[in-house]
C-alpha cells in the first residue's frame, strides 16, 4: 500500500501579521495547523463512530493481520524486541498508571483516540481487554488486534526492568486469538519526571524497520496520554524537561 502524500513546510519560513495585533511567526503558524489537525481528527472519529471506521478500514487491516499471521508462522515463537525510554515532567509512575488503568477500564475512548492520530478505534472489549484498530508501522500497516492485559510474572519475552518498579503489561492477539506481539510498559519517577520503559515484542521474522516506526509511536502516544494524566491531577509541579 502506497504512502499518502503529505505536506512538508521545512525550507519555507513564513510571518503574518494580523492588523492591529501583534506579528506571530512560523512557529506560531505550525504549532496553530497541528491544533487544528488534531481538532479535525477527533472531531471526524467521533462523527464516524467505531464501526464505520471498521469498515472504512476493513480492507486494509485484513492485509495487515494476514502478513502478521505470516510473520507469526515464519518466526515459529522468536520475537524481535524494542525499546524506548521516553521522559516527561509528570505526573508520578503512580499517578500515571491509575490514569491508564482509569481510561482503559471506563472506555474513555476520546482520550485513547487521542494519544496518537493513528489511534483509530480504542474500544473496551471486557475486563482487561480493548480492541484497537491502529497503523502499527506509521503509514504501511493498519491493523486491528486486542491488548489482553497479562500479570507480571506471565512469561514475557523479556524480563521485566528492575529499575522501574511501576510496570504492567498484555498480549496483542488477532480476532481469532492468535498472539501477535507483546507490549511491556516500565514508569519510574526520577528528579528529572517521569521515565516510561516502553517496549515492544513482534514477530522476528517482521521488518525492523516495522519496530522502529512502532516505537516511534509509542513515543507520540504515551507522551500524550503522560500530558492527560498529568492535567487531570492538576499538573504537579516537576522540573520541565525539553521535548
Amino acid at each position: 500500500m502506497s504512502a499518502f502524500p503529505t505536506v512538508s513546510n521545512e525550507g519555507f519560513l513564513a510571518r503574518a501579521i494580523i492588523v492591529n495585533e501583534a506579528p506571530f511567526t512560523n512557529g506560531d503558524i505550525n504549532a496553530w495547523e497541528l491544533d487544528w489537525a488534531r481538532h479535525a481528527l477527533a472531531y471526524l472519529k467521533q462523527k464516524l463512530g467505531n464501526e464505520v471506521l471498521r469498515d472504512l478500514l476493513r480492507d486494509d487491516t485484513a492485509r495487515t493481520m494476514a502478513q502478521a499471521r505470516a510473520w507469526v508462522q515464519a518466526s515459529d515463537g522468536a520475537w524481535q524486541t524494542g525499546s524506548v525510554e521516553l521522559i516527561v515532567p509528570g505526573p508520578s509512575a503512580q499517578e500515571f498508571r491509575a490514569w491508564y488503568d482509569g481510561a482503559m477500564a471506563n472506555a474513555r475512548e476520546p482520550e485513547l483516540r487521542s494519544g496518537h492520530p493513528e489511534h483509530f478505534v480504542s474500544n473496551r472489549e471486557g475486563a482487561g481487554t480493548i480492541e484497537v484498530v491502529e497503523n502499527i508501522g506509521e503509514t504501511e500497516w493498519p491493523w486491528r488486534v486486542f491488548y489482553r492485559s497479562l500479570p507480571p510474572d506471565a512469561g514475557y519475552p523479556s524480563a521485566w526492568d528492575p529499575r522501574y518498579p511501576v510496570h504492567f503489561g498484555a498480549e496483542l492477539v488477532d480476532a481469532e486469538g492468535l498472539r501477535v506481539g507483546f507490549s511491556m510498559r516500565e514508569l519510574r519517577d526520577a528528579a528529572d519526571g517521569l521515565h516510561l520503559k516502553l517496549t515492544s515484542h513482534l514477530p522476528a521474522a517482521a521488518p525492523r524497520k516495522l519496530m522502529q516506526r512502532h516505537l516511534r509511536h509509542f513515543s507520540i502516544g504515551y507522551r500524550n496520554w503522560a500530558r492527560f494524566a498529568w492535567l487531570q491531577v492538576g499538573g504537579t509541579a516537576r522540573p520541565t524537561v525539553p521535548i
